[in-house]
């Protein structure tokens, strides 16, 4: 007997996607980004506008770039075909 334990098998259909612009992806990004959510980005933007003291440039970067993540849509980039086996003889 091996010691290897049993290969696992994922059901495609049953893996939840998480959508551009919903709750839950504020939720998903939040946890990488320290707690911000879409509010507090908006904010940040909009006070940093006004003046540029209020907020430092990196926290402006940091709300720009959860906004850009948060209304990310998926697209595919490779428009090459994927490898396959060659059917043996």
């Amino acid at each position: 007997m091996s010691n290897q334990p049993a290969p696992v098998t994922i059901d495609a259909r049953k893996v939840k996607t998480i959508e551009p612009d919903t709750p839950e992806m504020e939720a998903f990004l939040s946890a990488g980004y320290q707690g911000m959510t879409v509010e507090t980005a908006n904010l940040i933007i909009k006070e940093r506008k006004a003046d540029p003291n209020s907020w430092p440039h990196s926290e402006l970067m940091k709300a720009k770039a959860f906004l850009e993540a948060y209304h990310a849509k998926p697209r595919a980039i490779n428009t090459k075909p994927g490898w396959k086996r060659q059917q043996e003889a």
